[in-house]
């Protein structure tokens, strides 16, 4: 029986070096019927050019003129391969995968009709036996998610299949049914939450979202953006309260307002964030403003 076609794609902002980690990571993979697609965020120079040594019949870099975001950059690569691959394989630049991670991510899909989108389990690349993505839920009292092994060290739930609210973006398979009725990715968000508002938009469609911890990569996090940088408590201020405004009820509105505007008071008080970035963020939100950061 014919694999499905996969089509892996991965967004490359100023780091090659990882993009090319990962790549080559993929090359040891046991499925053999996939494609590898990289689009470049409008990169320097001197770090497109790296990239230009991996085109070969298997692997595609696509250069975009200008910073798309994390949804942009992989809309343009879904737009190309829709009408010939089975899935869509969503792939953080700064990853590596175990041999087998995409036969089990198949075979978990193709299972069960219901099933739209699989994830893997995801550890931390730096130190392989912490958890960083064990399977994760949707909040609708706080207006945010729930991930199992960053905040939640249960190890019978992160080394046990099942159904999720949450699909990390990292790491997400989709079938082509599910994109040709939800459409692209929303690119309002540019960087976080795009993921989470995917996952609502997939449960709307009526499909099931799977956790399957035999399939295993390994994450670096945050290597374009940084950890807590001014642009991550930029997006992740004035998206998480998109995010509530587009998907809660009024009823949930109210309390995942409050708490998040709580959180983002306490991480400024610890020292995590700073007041101007996350004022602008609400402050954008306000205005309705959307995509990248003026």
């Amino acid at each position: 029986m014919k694999q499905p076609f996969v089509s892996i794609i991965m967004v490359n902002y100023n780091t090659a070096e990882h993009t090319l980690e990962c790549i080559d990571s993929l090359k040891n993979i046991e499925y053999e019927n996939y494609e590898v697609i990289v689009v470049d965020n409008a990169s320097k120079k001197e770090d497109v050019e790296k990239l230009c040594t991996i085109e070969n019949s298997n692997v595609k870099l696509i250069k975009s003129e200008i910073n798309t975001g994390f949804s942009g950059g992989n809309n343009i690569a879904i737009k190309q391969v829709l009408n010939k691959s089975d899935y869509v394989l969503l792939l953080n630049n700064d990853t590596t995968v175990e041999k087998d991670f995409l036969n089990i991510m198949i075979d978990k899909a193709e299972s069960s009709q219901e099933i739209g989108v699989v994830c893997p389990k995801i550890c931390n690349y730096y130190n392989r036996t912490e958890v960083t993505y064990g399977s994760a839920d949707i909040n609708y009292f706080k207006g945010g998610v729930f991930i199992y092994g960053i905040n939640e060290k249960n190890e019978t739930v992160y080394n046990t299949p099942r159904e999720i609210t949450f699909a990390t973006g990292c790491c997400m398979l989709i079938k082509r049914e599910v994109l040709n009725k939800t459409g692209l990715l929303p690119d309002e968000y540019f960087l976080y939450f795009e993921d989470t508002d995917y996952s609502m938009m997939v449960k709307r469609a009526g499909y099931k979202m799977w956790y399957e911890p035999k399939a295993v990569i390994y994450h670096k996090e945050s290597v374009s953006t940084g950890k807590c940088s001014p642009n991550f408590q930029y997006y992740f201020s004035r998206n998480r309260f998109m995010f509530i405004k587009r998907n809660f009820s009024l009823k949930n509105k109210f309390t995942a307002y409050t708490i998040s505007f709580m959180y983002i008071v306490k991480s400024i008080l610890k020292g995590n964030f700073n007041v101007s970035n996350s004022f602008a963020g609400l402050r954008d939100f306000f205005k309705g403003k959307t995509g990248k950061r003026e």
